[in-house]
């Protein structure tokens, strides 16, 4: 993935299929453990409060989002018998006074969003699907553009970036 402390995060807005509810589906990875998926039904379109709905449905944990500046976020997050209506009221005066009162009392940490993708990495993949047809990636041209699964980021991958490649990247065992 990106790393530590990294979000990636991307939104489908074409060929999506309507339906009655939207619906929220995070990975989230470990370096020492398996992926773990999940999928949680959501209203609105604000950011933070579907955040905040995933956690009380997925997670089981009151937590609460907010935005202090365009570069600074907090979240609350309720321990267990926390007072989740008290937790639910907090707004920006009551989360900067508490900020501001204790600084060494609260947890921080900080996150960037970032996917760490890059066209080595596309090149890997693309590798992996078309080793043995690059004409069907190709079609006649001298490269292809490709799309970061996780991110969206856009990709040029020219014959030779895929060629270097092709013969350098080992052949994945698919049946693993």
């Amino acid at each position: 993935g990106g790393g530590e402390n990294t979000l990636i995060g991307r939104y489908f807005m074409e060929g999506v299929e309507a339906k009655a509810e939207s619906r929220l589906f995070v990975e989230r990875s470990h370096p020492k453990h398996a992926p773990t998926r999940s999928m949680v039904t959501v209203e609105g379109i604000d950011a933070l409060l579907i955040f905040e709905q995933y956690f009380a449905r997925s997670e089981q944990i009151t937590a609460r989002f907010l935005e202090l500046s365009d570069t600074r976020m907090v979240m609350v997050q309720g321990l267990p018998r926390a007072d989740a209506g008290w937790i639910a009221q907090l707004g920006r005066p009551e989360v900067e006074e508490i900020l501001a009162a204790d600084p060494e009392a609260v947890e921080t940490r900080s996150f960037r969003l970032h996917c760490g993708c890059d066209g080595d990495r596309m090149a890997r993949a693309l590798v992996q699907f078309f080793r043995h047809d690059p004409e069907q990636l190709f079609d006649g041209d001298t490269g292809a553009e490709t799309s970061c699964p996780r991110c969206g980021s856009r990709w040029y991958i020219d014959r030779e970036l895929f060629e270097r490649t092709a013969a350098t990247f080992p052949v994945q065992d698919s049946g693993a």
